[in-house]
């Protein structure tokens, strides 16, 4: 397996296949948003973005109050994900993140890169 850091590719035997999200990949890629604003799928709601040490931050345009997720919970996002059907929608989530909506842009930024 050769795999291509710049674009995220895996190469299996001459044929390329999307890899995996894994924590470590989503928060290097998140890095390249950091800062950034950017807008939820179902509200259209504004937020900054930004990678910490312990997680993400996220800090919605309308009450400037962070809302932080830790990187254990963002794994546990993750998983469902991969687990799943790969749904973008916030209230498959919910049960395990309040910060789901915000997670997801980034999730899709990533996949759609």
């Amino acid at each position: 397996i050769i795999y291509n850091r710049i674009i995220g590719l895996r190469m299996v035997q001459g044929e390329y296949a999307m890899g995996e999200i894994t924590l470590q990949g989503l928060r290097t890629f998140a890095r390249s948003l950091h800062g950034m604003e950017l807008q939820t799928k179902a509200r259209g709601m504004r937020f900054r973005f930004y990678v910490e040490d312990h997680g993400f931050t996220y800090v919605p345009m309308t009450t400037q109050e962070p809302r932080t997720q830790n990187n254990k919970n963002i794994e546990a996002v993750l998983e469902r994900y991969k687990q799943g059907k790969k749904s973008l929608r916030p209230g498959d989530y919910a049960d395990i993140s309040v910060c789901a909506s915000y997670l997801l842009v980034v999730i899709e930024r990533y996949v759609n890169r």
